[in-house]
């Protein structure tokens, strides 16, 4: 079970593959899950399952949901942790690489925690 496997003995290092590999390529498979699994990890209280939410597209180029990874970020941009605001920062600037414009409007429209907003645009700027 994905959950599982991010809940347990987590840390970044393991999260990050689990979330970008794991769990972005079950969501590709089963794309009418996403939305339920996401908003479920998203509502929870626990670090990883949030930071999983963030970066789970990590890979999916123009195929990312940008309207879900916006809404994702909105939510937890409040969230004061580190590994959220880098997981924000991390997933804006991957998708950046396909979508600059997007992404740039995106920051310059929202507010954004200093750490998120550097990493977000700092190949775009």
């Amino acid at each position: 079970e994905i959950e599982g496997l991010i809940t347990s003995k987590s840390w970044w290092d393991t999260v990050d593959l689990i979330a970008a590999d794991t769990l972005g390529k079950y969501l590709i498979k089963f794309p009418d899950q996403k939305i339920k699994i996401i908003s479920d990890f998203s509502e929870r209280d626990n670090l990883w399952l949030n930071r999983s939410t963030l970066i789970f597209q990590l890979k999916y180029k123009d195929k990312l949901d940008f309207e879900l990874l916006k809404s994702l970020v909105i939510h937890h941009y409040p969230n004061k942790d580190f590994f959220i605001q880098k997981a924000i920062g991390w997933a804006l600037r991957e998708y950046g690489k396909t979508n600059p414009e997007s992404v740039l409007n995106f920051v310059r429209t929202n507010t954004l925690k200093p750490l998120s907003e550097r990493e977000a645009i700092r190949n775009i700027i």
